[in-house]
């Protein structure tokens, strides 16, 4: 494990180990199995910065579940959101179905707040959001997240997926931006 990391211009520190992480997700799935038992089906879809999170969570359940994939991007190649957001088209019928979006970091709420919207208009039985990383203080959109990770300051996150410029996903640790 690396303790500071360099991307273009920027230089991360280690925020938190691979090990911290490992054990919220643990604990993460185990709410989740209590509460999802007996309910059937049920559809995860995950975003590509939440890969990491979702591959880890999921493969801790004990029940049958369908994945999707979506993309919303609103971050394009920037460190803030440009505050649009493209939502892709999903590959599996929803409505009348359990639902649990997978994020990798929740901040302004943006996001989070218009694919909560665009699940909704599908009706399913149930909506939740299942967030690594959230930053209340940045919140501007309201967003009821169920599982939480990491509550984490207002700063600038990589790793386990999360990218800066698509770079640092692969980073099994979490950095956070460095103050100069």
């Amino acid at each position: 494990m690396k303790r500071v990391i360099k991307i273009n211009d920027l230089t991360f520190e280690l925020f938190i180990s691979r090990e911290e992480i490992q054990s919220k997700v643990l604990s993460i799935a185990k709410e989740i199995n209590a509460d999802y038992a007996g309910l059937n089906p049920i559809i995860f879809i995950t975003l590509k910065g939440a890969i990491f999170f979702a591959c880890d969570l999921i493969s801790k359940l004990n029940f049958l579940c369908k994945i999707d994939m979506i993309r919303a991007k609103s971050y394009g190649m920037q460190m803030q959101s440009a505050g649009k957001i493209e939502i892709s088209e999903l590959t599996l019928d929803i409505k009348d179905k359990h639902i649990l979006l997978i994020e990798d970091i929740i901040d302004s709420g943006l996001t989070a707040n218009a694919l909560s919207n665009y699940f909704q208009s599908f009706k399913p039985s149930s909506f939740s959001i299942a967030a690594l990383l959230s930053k209340p203080t940045a919140r501007k959109f309201p967003v009821d997240i169920k599982y939480i990770g990491f509550e984490i300051p207002d700063k600038f996150v990589i790793g386990y997926g999360l990218d800066y410029a698509e770079y640092g996903r692969n980073l099994q640790d979490l950095y956070i931006l460095k103050n100069n």
